[in-house]
C-alpha cells in the first residue's frame, strides 16, 4: 500500500542549517549532496526497508492525490 512520511525536521537540522552556516562562512555547498547522504540514502531508505517496501518514490518525483479526509494515494506520473 501507499505510505507517506515526512523528514522535514531531519532535513532542516541535517541539510538546511549546515548549508546556511556554510554559506555564512563563504563556502560553496550543494545541499543536494547532503540531502542524498542524510535523508534519501540514510533515513528514508532505513524507513522504507523497515516497512518491507519493494519500491519507493521520493517527494521530488512522486505524484500524490490528497483527499479532504487526510488520505493520500499515488498517481500515474506525467512522463
Amino acid at each position: 500500500g501507499f505510505h507517506a512520511v515526512s523528514f522535514v525536521r531531519e532535513y532542516w537540522s541535517d541539510v538546511f542549517e549546515p548549508f546556511v552556516a556554510g554559506i555564512a562562512r563563504g563556502a560553496t555547498l550543494n545541499p543536494d549532496v547532503a540531502c542524498n547522504r542524510h535523508i534519501k540514502f540514510d533515513r528514508f531508505t532505513a524507513h522504507a526497508l523497515a516497512l518491507g517496501a519493494d519500491w519507493a518514490a521520493t517527494g521530488h518525483y512522486a505524484r500524490v492525490a490528497h483527499s479532504e479526509a487526510g488520505g493520500a494515494a499515488p498517481l500515474t506520473p506525467v512522463d
